[in-house]
């Protein structure tokens, strides 16, 4: 996202909301192409994946937001 914001000469913010609207896009696009028995199977997948991300170390969310508890694997 910060790639994103210098080379389109965009606010951070702007383009951090940007991206974040494109993944509630893509995950409702993907819960509407279940069946009824697949959409909480995924719908729990997807959540936790998303999850994972914010709170692993690996990829240092903590940083930005400090008030994340980390997920130590």
């Amino acid at each position: 996202m910060y790639r994103s914001s210098v080379q389109e000469n965009q606010p951070y913010l702007e383009v951090f909301r940007q991206t974040f609207d494109n993944g509630l896009t893509a995950y409702r696009g993907v819960l509407a192409l279940t069946t009824d028995e697949q959409r909480p199977r995924l719908d729990r997948y997807m959540r936790a994946f998303v999850h994972w991300h914010f709170h692993s170390s690996r990829y240092r969310w903590q940083s930005i937001y400090p008030g994340l508890a980390p997920l130590e694997v």
